[in-house]
């Protein structure tokens, strides 16, 4: 009983989430996480803390997000999960991130893909290289940013052309940001050829920020 209803509450707080009431969704989170205290229904109790913390990560709740995870971390170590723990691995680099801490989102985000490939897992070896790519661009590691996107892009070729489309658009923008407009110009137009509409607009959005860099450029 203790546990359909905490994972009931976890249903509840995910489908809240999705309509957009991250209000609500926070609550029923919260209320699935204090049902399933003390008991051994490390699934549900894992996955509750990480929405909550990616809630509050939305809301730009730093320490709020950052609890959540640690609390999901230990979940995934109780369970032994690996695919729990190359995940929330990756959130807590999104944290260290946010708060500019580079080499803690490093170490991070090292662990996670370290971990998914133990397991052989694509999915999440590609988020944590996706987001690791851009803490070496934050912290001005061009060099590390692009083998990370190389890695990425031979490993995406086993998903799908779109998220290849993903690498070449971050590709792309990272080219941009160096100031390597030709590159930046190849690498958007290879992201240009995807179906994917978020990648097209996002490859738009570049390709315009492009623009005004090489106007800037020109009359300095």
């Amino acid at each position: 009983e203790q546990g359909r209803l905490a994972t009931a509450y976890y249903t509840q707080g995910r489908v809240e989430k999705e309509l957009g009431y991250n209000d609500k969704a926070s609550q029923s989170f919260l209320k699935s996480l204090d049902i399933s205290k003390g008991s051994t229904d490390y699934d549900v109790q894992f996955l509750a803390a990480s929405q909550l913390g990616t809630l509050y990560a939305y809301s730009n709740l730093i320490d709020k997000a950052f609890d959540s995870y640690q609390k999901a971390l230990h979940f995934a170590e109780i369970a032994n999960d690996s695919i729990y723990l190359s995940y929330v691995y990756s959130y807590l680099g999104r944290i260290y991130g946010l708060k500019e801490d580079w080499k803690q989102a490093e170490n991070s985000y090292k662990q996670a893909i370290h971990i998914a490939e133990n397991i052989s897992n694509i999915h999440s070896r590609n988020l944590g290289l996706t987001e690791l790519s851009s803490i070496y661009r934050y912290s001005g590691k061009y060099t590390e940013a692009f083998d990370c996107l190389q890695k990425q892009l031979k490993l995406v070729k086993e998903l799908s052309p779109n998220n290849e489309a993903a690498v070449y658009l971050n590709t792309g923008d990272l080219y941009r940001y160096i100031k390597s407009y030709d590159l930046a110009v190849y690498y958007l137009n290879k992201a240009l050829q995807t179906t994917n509409l978020y990648t097209k607009r996002s490859a738009y959005h570049s390709f315009y920020y492009l623009y005004n860099s090489s106007l800037k450029n020109r009359h300095a």
